[in-house]
């Protein structure tokens, strides 16, 4: 045998290193597991081998520690702008729309005492956020009910009248109890009219001929009044626009 090594040293040496090579990988394979290499003077990962014999298929875990859990808001928020009597700003920084209800918008009559209404109930002061079906408007705007000290803030504003009840689907599920305290105010519209004589002549529409007068003077005066209130001459007494009613009259 050694006669042969000498004779075929090149052969013998080939031999000798695929034996070698082949009995590390035996070796490696029976391990199961090897860490991985430090770069730049530090290691933050494990590479765990799978297992099996398929070396392509690592399993990689990091040493980091987990992340902390969410944290769960509280229902509860500060109350730091009431923007107007359906829309406030909460301490996150969003914006709250309270849902079921309408109140008049900026430049509307009744803004400023809708708005001062809710300031009085629930600025500066914590409320509870109760959601119904949707998250959010189309602006963003967190839509629910809203309550302080127990108390349902949706239903206070349309019961003292800064308000009225606005269904919108699908958030309706409060809506009724909404409605149910909604008392409008129907207020009859002001007449425009004047007394001749116990009679009572208005400028709302055309609804006079010369002859409902008994006198020139009458119509006069009434023609008169109808455009000092704006009307003009909405009886059509002045018919050639002379500045003179019923002029057949006596």
């Amino acid at each position: 045998m050694i006669d042969w090594i000498n004779r075929h040293r090149v052969l013998s040496t080939i031999i000798i290193l695929f034996i070698f090579f082949f009995m590390m990988g035996i070796f490696i394979s029976s391990n199961g597991e090897t860490t991985g290499s430090v770069v730049g003077g530090q290691s933050n990962k494990i590479i765990k081998l799978s297992g099996e014999d398929n070396f392509d298929t690592l399993e990689r875990i990091d040493t980091y520690e987990e992340s902390e859990e969410p944290i769960i808001e509280d229902d509860f928020y500060l109350v730091t702008r009431v923007i107007d009597g359906d829309t406030i700003k909460i301490e996150t920084g969003e914006s709250v729309r309270l849902i079921c209800i309408d109140t008049p918008e900026r430049g509307e009559s009744g803004y400023q005492e809708a708005t001062n209404y809710v300031e009085s109930l629930i600025l500066g002061k914590e409320i509870e956020l109760v959601k119904d079906v949707s998250e959010t408007d189309k602006y963003g705007r967190l839509l629910r009910y809203v309550y302080v000290n127990g108390q349902f803030v949706n239903k206070m504003i349309v019961q003292n009248g800064y308000g009225v009840p606005y269904p919108y689907s699908p958030d309706t599920s409060k809506c009724s109890e909404i409605q149910s305290v909604y008392n409008p105010v129907v207020s009859e519209p002001e007449e425009e009219f004047m007394v001749i004589d116990g009679i009572e002549y208005d400028c709302t529409y055309n609804r006079y001929n010369c002859e409902d007068f008994p006198t020139h003077a009458d119509a006069q005066t009434i023609y008169q009044y109808c455009i000092s209130e704006g009307k003009g001459d909405i009886h059509r007494l002045d018919r050639d626009v002379d500045g003179l009613a019923c002029e057949g009259l006596s």
